[in-house]
């Protein structure tokens, strides 16, 4: 039953060339001076382009690992930001400006800080309309759930929804998360596509010498997605996977504080591979 109409809406269709999106956090040193307490949009960009040929869009996050130690949620964590919404408003502008889609990260699990006396959903889609934000991305979520499009659509800005579960039905979670269905709301993921095993130092994922076959791009062509290998020192094998379906790269070094730096050969494999 999968029509792929999605596709269609202008305001998501954007995902379809979305090959580059790093994670980043809101306080890092080429993101944020903190002696003006000022975002540098330019200086963080630039860094990119020399370094593997720049990004599509950024996920920005500002929460985990922060989130707990009192009882503001992780939507407080955005609005205390410096110079609060209308500096986060400006920063997406100052992203957009130079091509780059912008997205929030998203906790389901917060759950025991402040409520906002409606669900998440409505929270979410509200404060991107206010700030200009594309979309979110669903932290541990295998699919995105219906609430948060219909509420997107509810409120007349479509958003797009990348879970980091990538679409992928995964029975251990709600009934929705053992099913297909998001991929007629959701075009774009995470996905990890290593064997589910580790390297002897328990970091490194292993990868099949085949590449595996991303059945969401097997689906429809038009769908993105993210390999994420968050730890790799060595990146060659998930980039190899990512060319070789077609599809994008989490191009993630800051990993809340641990700086897995690109190699200068990583991050030129990456140039080529994304252009």
């Amino acid at each position: 039953n999968y029509t792929g109409t999605i596709y269609a809406d202008a305001s998501v269709n954007w995902t379809r060339l979305s090959f580059v999106q790093p994670q980043v956090h809101l306080f890092d040193r080429y993101l944020y001076d903190e002696r003006l307490h000022a975002y540098t949009v330019d200086r963080y960009l630039n860094d990119l382009v020399a370094r593997y040929g720049g990004i599509d869009s950024v996920l920005i996050w500002p929460t985990y690992t922060n989130i707990g130690i009192d009882a503001r949620n992780q939507f407080d964590y955005f609005r205390a930001l410096p110079g609060g919404l209308d500096s986060l408003t400006q920063l997406t502008a100052d992203f957009k400006a130079r091509g780059v889609r912008v997205l929030w990260a998203y906790n389901p699990w917060d759950q025991s800080t402040r409520d906002e006396g409606e669900p998440h959903w409505d929270t979410l889609v509200r404060l991107l309309q206010q700030t200009g934000g594309d979309g979110f991305n669903g932290d541990t979520m295998s699919t995105m759930y219906r609430q948060f499009w219909d509420a997107s659509v509810a409120e007349g800005y479509h958003i797009v929804g990348e879970m980091e579960g990538g679409g992928y039905p995964d029975g251990s979670g709600r009934a929705e998360d053992g099913s297909w269905a998001s991929a007629e709301w959701s075009p774009m993921g995470w996905g990890y596509f290593d064997k589910a095993a580790t390297a002897s130092d328990n970091i490194t994922y292993v990868y099949d010498v085949a590449p595996g076959v991303d059945k969401l791009k097997w689906l429809d062509g038009r769908r993105m997605t993210h390999v994420s290998d968050r730890w790799a020192k060595n990146r060659t094998d998930s980039l190899q996977c990512a060319f070789f379906n077609g599809v994008g790269f989490e191009s993630w070094e800051n990993v809340w504080g641990v700086f897995m730096k690109f190699t200068p050969r990583d991050g030129e494999a990456l140039r080529r591979v994304s252009t």
